[in-house]
């Protein structure tokens, strides 16, 4: 019975109701535009990275110069390999240290990486790859799909390549075990079925909190690389580590006064260490200071489209104040009052949302709408608008109530001799 009295009541304010009726459905999808916007942004932000930076430093080394006290001319190459062998035999065993490994443009935040084809007989896909040793799993975490990263450790122990789901659905696309497949980054080899063999399937791993590409093949680094990157070419390689979480307080105090001296080996020596999370910050500002600055805009236009919407419903509600009390004279309750006004606002809302629902399912048919970091499936689609409808209901109820419930109070003699 209410709610028939209450589309009586829109019918006999056709004229004012077409013209919210309106604003709402206009109002409705750029608020969605909005909602959607900081939804992607934030799913995209806090997805799983796939790797673990917590106590983790970026070693460096230096080579000495030929000026430098110390250097020596006549070091052989097997006796370059074996002084960075030494090294890392030093940092790995060192009472502070969980792990340690050494790779090249592999790490996360040094804004480094590359990239090339992977094939299998016919099959191509191009990704990332990182050349690292087997423990560079252990530092930063890394875990397969099984959720193992000991798995992805002995994969490359046995010189076996590592890819992930995305690299197995473009190479395997006919179902076969990923798990022994012939990969090659040489087109002409891998038809001929030669190549390294496939050994454990890892979990995706994105490159950083910004960017949503997460697909890369991983293939052994081992001390033999040192061969062709000996001497001053060590600026090339990182080294990281993983420090023991209750030995991680003033570790780059310890490192300097203790480890480093015994880091020095031939005429390499530590050159630098940081610390990764810091890595991260710095590597990142720009973009950090870009979200900061974007989610500043959006809150701005909140808070416009909350006082636009949350004002048409107070004015309005302000002009009806006569009305409102003359139901108290004839009986209403404040409640009931409340209800009838809380219920006309959402109804036309709700009737305003039928266009703007379409509108937006139009323009995501003719991919107006960004799928960059998100495709456009139905769960993005009503997140956005059960919040957008969320955000509006609150905008209309608050509108409604701070005007109404000073209406709600007025004595009967006042509400009649306005009217």
């Amino acid at each position: 019975m209410m709610i028939k009295h209450i589309f009586k009541i829109i019918r006999n304010e056709s004229k004012s109701n077409l013209a919210l009726w309106l604003e709402l459905a206009v109002v409705s999808v750029f608020l969605w535009f909005i909602v959607d916007n900081i939804y992607v942004t934030l799913s995209m932000y806090y997805k799983p990275l796939g790797f673990d930076i917590k106590h983790t430093y970026m070693m460096k080394l230096g080579y000495l110069s030929e000026a430098s006290e110390g250097y020596r001319a006549d070091y052989t190459e097997e006796q370059q390999i074996g002084f960075i062998e030494n090294i890392m035999e030093r940092l790995t065993h060192d009472p502070k240290v969980e792990a340690a490994a050494f790779c090249m443009q592999s790490a996360p935040y040094e804004g480094s990486w590359r990239s090339t084809s992977l094939y299998r007989d016919t099959f191509q896909v191009n990704s990332l790859y990182r050349y690292v040793s087997p423990d560079f799993f252990k530092v930063y975490k890394y875990q397969s799909v099984n959720g193992s990263t000991d798995e992805l450790v002995e994969a490359l122990k046995r010189r076996e390549w590592i890819v992930t789901p995305d690299i197995v659905e473009a190479l395997a696309p006919d179902g076969t075990n990923p798990i022994g497949m012939i990969v090659n980054q040489n087109k002409e080899d891998a038809m001929k079925g030669e190549g390294a063999t496939v050994g454990a399937i890892s979990k995706p791993v994105r490159l950083d909190d910004f960017d949503d590409f997460s697909s890369y093949y991983a293939f052994p680094m081992g001390y033999n690389i040192f061969k062709y990157y000996a001497s001053q070419d060590i600026q090339y390689f990182q080294f990281p580590i993983r420090v023991k979480a209750e030995d991680d307080k003033d570790f780059r105090h310890y490192f300097w006064s203790q480890l480093a001296p015994r880091l020095k080996a031939g005429n390499f020596y530590p050159q630098e260490i940081t610390y990764v999370p810091d890595n991260k910050a710095s590597f990142q500002r720009s973009q950090t200071n870009e979200l900061k600055t974007k989610m500043l805009l959006v809150f701005f236009l909140l808070v416009n489209i909350f006082l636009g919407v949350m004002g048409v419903f107070w004015f309005r509600t302000q002009a009806r104040r006569q009305q409102i009390g003359l139901r108290m004279v004839l009986g209403d309750t404040p409640r009931g009052v409340l209800g009838k006004f809380y219920a006309e606002g959402l109804i036309i809302l709700a009737t305003a949302m039928i266009p703007s629902m379409v509108v937006l399912y139009v323009l995501g048919q003719k991919e107006v709408l960004s799928t960059e970091y998100m495709e456009l499936s139905l769960q993005r689609y009503l997140i956005g608008m059960a919040i957008t409808v969320a955000l509006l209901c609150v905008m209309i109820i608050v509108g409604i109530w701070l005007p109404a419930r000073k209406a709600i109070n007025m004595s009967p003699a006042v509400a009649l001799a306005e009217e």
